[in-house]
């Protein structure tokens, strides 16, 4: 019952990403195609970082950019409904709750997403998480709690795909 209400009041973005230029000190590390079902193509995925060895941590406070390129049209609901699924399958309940005004910010940053819209996650250690979209920011969340909770959706134990979390950390390019 705890995580349902948590659920209803997160209203949780699969936050996605930007353009494919590498942000200042960040190289692409990896990349890859995340299917739904193993049959639907749904988005490319590009993650960037500072140091490759910061993949083997990749939850903890250092520089990151995740970028996605959708590939097909996605209404908001099902991307807030995955996201907010998987985000509850990797934090605690105490967990959910520090960062639960922040996630609300997101969600209203958020909307429906066409083919070809690109979305981006970057989080700076002590500036926050910036949101992109198509290259234009709409909106930073600070805390260092708030960018390893939301990168869990991604990268956590148990994240919304783990093939797309082991080909990205591992290195692999489209």
């Amino acid at each position: 019952m705890r995580k349902t209400s948590i659920i209803l009041s997160l209203l949780l973005v699969a936050i996605t990403v930007t353009t494919h230029a590498a942000p200042e000190n960040l190289k692409l590390h990896g990349a890859a195609l995340h299917k739904v079902a193993g049959l639907f193509k749904v988005l490319n995925g590009f993650l960037y970082l500072e140091n490759p060895e910061h993949a083997q941590n990749i939850l903890a406070d250092v520089p990151k950019k995740l970028e996605f390129e959708y590939l097909r049209d996605i209404k908001a609901n099902l991307l807030v409904e995955n996201s907010l699924e998987t985000l509850c399958e990797n934090l605690s309940p105490e967990e959910l709750a520090k960062i639960q005004v922040r996630v609300g910010h997101v969600n209203a940053l958020f909307g429906d997403v066409k083919k070809g819209d690109r979305y981006s996650l970057y989080y700076r250690p002590g500036q926050g998480t910036e949101l992109g979209y198509n290259g234009k920011v709409m909106g930073n969340i600070p805390g260092a709690d708030f960018a390893a909770g939301y990168f869990a959706i991604w990268f956590g134990n148990n994240p919304l795909s783990k093939s797309f979390k082991q080909n990205v950390l591992s290195g692999e390019q489209l």
